[in-house]
């Protein structure tokens, strides 16, 4: 019930300054109560779907296929895992995406679902497959699939938009898949989308419930060696090929998948943003935990990279607020200083005020220990 009213208090927030900017501009055409209104019963009705959805939506995204029969006998040891936490059998899906990996979905443990992704079952053996279920089956259990299903399905849509806008440009002759044209367009939603999203992901999805799940494996499994042997392998294959996905995507899995913080075009090293969607702490850092219980591991983020990416995004929100001036300007035939100040003070504030929170939350895992 606790991980439900947070929930609830979240969207209040978000919904609330949605509906204050409603107010001021349904002022404009005198119907501030009815678009507000307006507003408020989307962000409710758009609550409930998510929250009766977001599994649902979040398996078709991942092309999910329900597991047919009881192949290797997984079906049965995800039973005895579900005995040995006293919790309900989640349902078990494989994926065809490329990347071994596995993902926990799900608003209650009775809905709970964990889909395989790519070659996972050739990569890990028995025991170290069965680990690495008990991972997520933990995380079932401390009750996280809930909050990390929302933020999902959420955030995933906002950052969508940048693929949307470099499909869009492409069907309308603005270049091939592979030109720079469409990357540029999408390098420049995603540059807008990508900060105000990583914070929501960042306040709301913590590392400690990462370490929390390996603790709660481990004590199934009466032993650390098979998780840590199941962590290293798949951190290496993810770190040995280049496997794209959504970054709002990244905290659902048992490793991190997201690589590659800066892409090159047009001779430029831009970034990919991938550096603001990490949740997870280092896969030494969790192995070392787990079979150590102690001692002292540094998380690091390289601060360079940090600040170069915010940068980019930074530059791009100011040229954004230099647009919507001059498109005031252009309605109103007449640059005039104090109206340009009045739009242009909360949009600035706005934007400093979020990139200020990211960096602080970001730059604090430099030589952050446990």
């Amino acid at each position: 019930m606790k991980t439900r009213t947070r929930l609830l208090v979240t969207w209040a927030l978000i919904s609330l300054p949605l509906v204050i900017a409603g107010w001021f501009i349904g002022g404009i055409f005198g119907l501030e109560i009815y678009i507000s209104l307006l507003i408020l019963l989307i962000m409710v009705a758009l609550f409930v779907f998510i929250y009766r959805s977001s599994d649902n939506v979040l398996l078709h995204r991942h092309h999910a296929i329900s597991l047919e029969g009881d192949v290797d006998g997984l079906l049965e040891m995800v039973s005895e895992l579900s005995k040995s936490m006293n919790i309900p059998r989640p349902k078990v899906y494989t994926s065809d995406l490329p990347m071994p990996n596995l993902m926990v979905v799900g608003r209650t443990a009775e809905r709970a679902s964990i889909v395989m992704t790519g070659p996972i079952r050739e990569l890990l053996d028995k025991e170290e497959l069965r680990a690495a279920f008990a991972y997520e089956m933990s995380c079932i259990k401390n009750d996280d699939t809930l909050v990390s299903s929302i933020v999902a399905m959420v955030c995933g849509s906002l950052t969508a938009l940048a693929t949307v806008a470099m499909w869009a440009s492409i069907f309308t002759g603005f270049g091939q898949e592979d030109d720079p044209g469409p990357m540029l367009v999408r390098f420049f939603v995603m540059s807008l989308v990508a900060p105000p999203v990583a914070i929501i992901i960042q306040l709301t999805i913590k590392e400690s419930r990462v370490l929390k799940a390996d603790e709660g494996a481990i004590r199934i499994l009466r032993g650390s060696r098979k998780l840590s042997s199941a962590l290293d392998k798949l951190q290496a294959e993810l770190m040995s090929g280049k496997y794209y996905m959504n970054p709002s995507y990244a905290h659902l899995f048992i490793v991190n998948p997201l690589r590659d913080n800066f892409l090159r075009l047009m001779g430029l090293d831009l970034p990919t943003y991938n550096l603001l969607f990490g949740t997870h702490p280092l896969i030494n850092k969790r192995v070392r935990r787990l079979k150590y219980s102690s001692g002292k591991v540094k998380m690091k983020v390289n601060l360079s990279d940090l600040t170069r990416t915010l940068f980019y995004s930074l530059f791009f929100y100011l040229f954004f607020i230099v647009i919507i001036i001059g498109l005031d300007t252009l309605i109103a035939r007449d640059f005039v200083f104090e109206r340009a100040t009045m739009i242009s003070a909360p949009l600035l504030g706005a934007v400093l005020l979020i990139f200020a929170l990211l960096f602080r939350i970001l730059s604090s895992r430099i030589d952050r220990t446990i």
